[in-house]
């Protein structure tokens, strides 16, 4: 994959890679517009109708060859598509497949300031939350169009009024609806996800907050 693909265009192919349809929709807008074999879908659900019907209709293997801006959040890629669809290959750019509209696609974000368990060391901390929790969360949901977490690097001499910092990450989330976030949240509420909390977390000292993004371009 080129180095300076855009991040949006990397998971589309690596979730066209995988099968995997929801994380494919979630990346769309809601005015998004898919052409293919001559046929329009437009919308998530459209998208979505897509990729049950002419996407999935041929199985193959697709190896992105380039990406070029063409506007302002806008990049055209193209590559070579191996399959079992009549003649075996063919090669695209810019319809269909390979067009993505970096506006943002998500309308829902939420920060969780969560603080690490009584005893539990940094490393230790960021080590069961990646390593352990992430995947049990992963296997139980698709992740959303944004899951970070934004670990405090405490001691940096950049840092203002530390002893004030009482938490140890702000976890990062952003859908593309408050439906979404409600299934997505609806899977995740099972013993498991408790369970493995207590393993690392102080949960009494969990805060979340929706947040309203602005941003300035540089």
């Amino acid at each position: 994959m080129p180095l300076d693909s855009p991040r949006p265009v990397e998971r589309f192919f690596g979730a066209d890679a995988r099968g995997d349809i929801d994380a494919i929709v979630a990346l769309f807008t809601d005015d998004a517009v898919v052409v293919d074999e001559r046929q329009t879908w437009q919308g998530r659900d459209g998208i979505r109708q897509w990729q049950h019907g002419p996407a999935a209709r041929y199985e193959y293997t697709t190896e992105l060859e380039n990406v070029s801006r063409t506007g302002e959040n806008r990049y055209r890629a193209s590559g070579r598509i191996a399959g079992n669809f009549p003649g075996g290959a063919a090669s695209s750019s810019g319809a269909s497949r390979s067009r993505h509209d970096l506006r943002r696609n998500y309308v829902l974000k939420v920060f969780a300031y969560l603080s690490k368990k009584q005893g539990l060391d940094t490393q230790g901390f960021i080590d069961y939350y990646e390593n352990h929790h992430v995947p049990l969360v992963l296997s139980l949901a698709p992740a959303p169009p944004v899951y970070k977490r934004n670990y405090v690097d405490r001691g940096d001499e950049l840092n203002r009024n530390e002893d004030m910092i009482d938490f140890d990450v702000v976890t990062e989330l952003a859908f593309p609806d408050r439906t979404t976030f409600n299934d997505w949240t609806a899977k995740l509420g099972v013993d498991a996800i408790s369970v493995d909390e207590e393993r690392f977390l102080d949960r009494s000292r969990t805060r979340a907050c929706v947040i309203e993004e602005r941003v300035t371009a540089g």
